[in-house]
């Protein structure tokens, strides 16, 4: 990832820079840092979106489609605990299984989730993370 923000110009103008000005860093170190880098190269992987940590998610914010027995969830967008998919199916009435559409079953119940749609991805998004480093 730095060397991406070397390769935009982003480490040297703000993060070394920002060093320099607060006495963490001398100019001299500043550059040795910057030229140690490596260079940018491409990786094949897509990033789809990103969601900011302090946005404040709620608890079992889900959606799904309930068939006779059993309950899909379709999208999340937040905190995921143990329990949550046995509270979805009481407050669903399901008799069958709760599970993730297209993933079944997760390795582990706890954490944060999110569905490709509740993800933050246009240009000025992109541009608001850049500006806060």
């Amino acid at each position: 990832m730095f060397s991406f923000f070397k390769h935009i110009s982003v480490f040297r103008d703000k993060v070394l820079k920002k060093g320099v000005e607060v006495g963490s860093l001398t100019e001299h170190q500043a550059d040795d840092l910057y030229h140690n880098l490596p260079t940018y190269k491409p990786i094949p992987a897509y990033i789809c979106g990103f969601v900011r940590k302090n946005e404040g998610y709620s608890e079992l914010s889900y959606e799904g489609k309930k068939g006779r027995k059993r309950y899909t969830i379709t999208s999340w967008k937040g905190p995921r605990k143990k329990g949550d998919l046995d509270q979805i199916k009481a407050t669903n009435n399901v008799s069958g299984d709760v599970k993730f559409a297209g993933i079944g079953k997760f390795s582990h119940e706890s954490g944060y989730l999110f569905n490709t749609g509740s993800l933050r991805w246009t240009e000025e998004d992109w541009a608001s993370v850049v500006d806060n480093i």
